[in-house]
Order: C-alpha cells, then structure tokens, then sequence
C-alpha cells in the first residue's frame, strides 16, 4: 500500500511519514526537507496554493493524506489550501475512480470557530466528506521538539500581561503518540476527535516557563464578553496576533476522543515543558 502525505514537510508530517518505509510513502510540498531525502522517501515538488492537476501525481497512490492548511498560513492561503486545494485534489480522486482512501487533518475547534481559518476547515471537512472512502481527524494541539504550540507558549510567556481568558484546555499530545493514532484510524471513515485526556490550560502551561524563570505567574480570568476585548489589546501590544490568541483562549477537550483507543500517551505536555525550561516546581 503506497501513500501519499500532502503538505508532508510539516511538523506532523515529517513525524507521520517515518511510520511507513521509504517505498510506502512520499510527500509532497513546495520544498524538500533533506532529512526525509536522505532516508529515501520521494519528494513532489507542488505548491498546494496554486492547485496543480493533481490526477497524474494520486493515480499510484492508494491513500492520501491532507496536511496542508497550517492555521499558522497567511490568512489569504487558508482558503487556497483548504478549499481550491482539497477541491481539485477530489476531482482528481473522482476521476480516477479507484476507491482511494482521503485522510483530512482538521483541527479540534473546526466545527465552530469564528476565524477565517477554522471557516475553511469547516469547508473542507464538508467537500472531504463528500467521498465515501474519506475520513476526517480533528486534531488538538500537538507538541514535541519544533512544535508551534510551545512556541506560542513561550511567546505569550514572556509579555508582561498577567491576565489571560480562562477555561481553555489545550488536551496536547505528544507527536510521536499523535502520528501513531493517526496511522492506526487509516481504515475508519467519518469525523473523529483526537486529544488526549491531560488537563493543562494554556495559563497552566505559561506558568511553567515563567516559573522557571523567576517570574509572577499569569493568571485566569475574564468572562466571555471581556475576553475578545483582552486578546484584541494583547494582540496590539504583543507579539501573537489575534488569531494565535484566539486560538490558545480555546478549550481543545473533547469527552468523545479516540485517542485511547488507537494510541497510549507517552508523554505529558507538563513533563515536557518542565523538562524542556528546567523548571524545579
């Protein structure tokens, strides 16, 4: 069984992809990444934002994977890669007729999200599920050595803010526990939420990096009508846009995930960050 990881030289994808052998799978992307190179997995050089005729590059490939549409994009490629993208990648897929399984990674707070990104998420479950063999991963945050989560982390660590909305709950998984769950779903077909079951909010996690260095801890606080006007101000004097902060204010606990089922946690994200900033609490 041969696959193919669209937007596969990402953080997820680049973990992904060493699940399978180097004739397993091949990845594509607008550039290579020398690591994968070097262990012989094949690289196709397309830029998702600019759809390509996609039928000549699926036709050998027996399930697709769809990693491209990083909320991290400028915002006028979220819709060029989760929509114009993931539209004539089906096309494709249609035309060759070939029972290809379509695997979608979305995000955990797709189904009501109110920024541009979580909007063409919802779009592209919806044209994803249109396909019989297809399924939909809703992803939480995953963390490991690269990831964007902890960058955001830290970065929101060191502002001089000690306010931030309260009740979110990031439900992070380790990436290399992530993958394995993901590749464990390729036979399901449907939405499914994937998180794991740690409770650690993002002020939580804020907290441990600046206890680690000697600051005052940030606190939670702010209903939900004082909180767009929080992130709004934090946005104007930090260094995280709106969206980023919108994004860490979510809660990303889902009571019906499957991660437990198809994959056994490794690591927590406290131990990591703890681990990672030395931290002696």
């Amino acid at each position: 069984m041969r696959r193919l990881l669209i937007g596969g030289s990402g953080f997820i994808g680049k973990n992904l992809i060493r699940k399978f052998k180097a004739d397993e799978a091949s990845y594509l992307s607008r550039k290579p990444v020398e690591e994968l190179d070097s262990l012989g997995y094949e690289h196709i050089i397309v830029d998702v934002t600019s759809p390509p005729e996609f039928e000549k590059i699926v036709e050998n490939f027996d399930v697709i994977y769809y990693l491209a549409g990083s909320r991290y994009s400028d915002a006028g490629n979220f819709f060029k890669e989760n929509v114009s993208g993931i539209k004539k990648l089906i096309s494709a897929l249609n035309k060759l007729d070939r029972s290809q399984k379509l695997i979608f990674l979305s995000s955990i707070n797709a189904d009501y999200g109110i920024t541009e990104f979580y909007r063409s998420k919802r779009i592209g479950e919806a044209n994803v599920l249109s396909m019989e063999n297809s399924l939909v991963i809703r992803l939480s945050a995953v963390f490991g050595d690269g990831d964007h989560i902890t960058s955001q982390i830290v970065r929101l660590a060191r502002t001089k803010f000690h306010i931030f909305p309260g009740a979110s709950n990031l439900s992070p998984i380790f990436v290399l526990d992530a993958v394995s769950a993901i590749v464990s779903m390729e036979a399901l077909k449907g939405t499914y939420y994937l998180c794991s079951t740690e409770k650690i909010s993002t002020v939580d996690a804020v907290n441990i990096i600046r206890r680690a260095s000697g600051r005052s801890p940030m606190k939670e606080e702010m209903t939900k009508v004082e909180m767009n006007k929080l992130l709004l101000k934090l946005a104007e004097k930090g260094d995280l846009s709106y969206d980023e902060l919108y994004d860490l204010s979510l809660n990303r606990f889902r009571e019906t995930t499957v991660f437990d089922r198809f994959a056994k946690r490794t690591k927590t994200y406290e131990a990591f960050l703890k681990e990672k900033f030395h931290s002696s609490t």
